[in-house]
């Protein structure tokens, strides 16, 4: 048996063959374009954390209290209040310190930073805060620094990586 080729033939295997190629390519640009959708992503979110690490550096009240409380003991939220009471400079300082790691969580829990990265940059002192973040939150606010906490909490279980910050 003998099949007779027509152009008819000639021009729908040309038309089929043309579109499997055309949706290959589109498929392969639709991946090469969200690996740099990744990648960009990834590059803001490393530089946004670049940036805000720099700005912890050059800010003497904040890094002297992430310092501070890096060497800090370890103490529960009764003494806190004891050696930090309301309207002094080193409670002011360790709230805007708790400010800068509800920032962290923010950005964190909102997708806009990469839990991964913040804790490979920050060490993020939940062992030292815990208490005391807990202890302000009994007594003014249940919703206090909730992504700071959100962000360690997340983190609890995995390994501990002490940021360079």
């Amino acid at each position: 048996m003998m099949v007779e080729v027509t152009y008819q033939m000639v021009l729908s295997t040309i038309q089929t063959v043309s579109l499997v190629v055309g949706i290959f390519y589109y498929l392969v640009i639709l991946r090469n374009n969200q690996k740099n959708q990744k990648m960009t992503l990834e590059t803001r979110q490393a530089q946004l954390l670049s940036t805000l690490s720099g700005w912890m550096l050059t800010n003497d009240s904040l890094f002297k209290s992430y310092e501070k409380w890096f060497n800090h003991p370890n103490i529960n939220y009764e003494k806190f209040k004891e050696q930090y009471p309301q309207g002094s400079d080193e409670l002011t300082d360790t709230l805007r310190l708790l400010n800068f790691f509800e920032v962290l969580g923010v950005l964190s829990r909102w997708g806009l930073s990469d839990s991964n990265f913040v804790n490979d940059m920050f060490a993020l002192l939940w062992g030292k805060f815990k208490p005391i973040v807990r202890g302000l939150q009994q007594d003014y606010s249940p919703g206090l620094f909730e992504n700071y906490v959100w962000l360690c909490e997340s983190r609890e279980g995995l390994p501990i990586k002490r940021g360079f910050i």
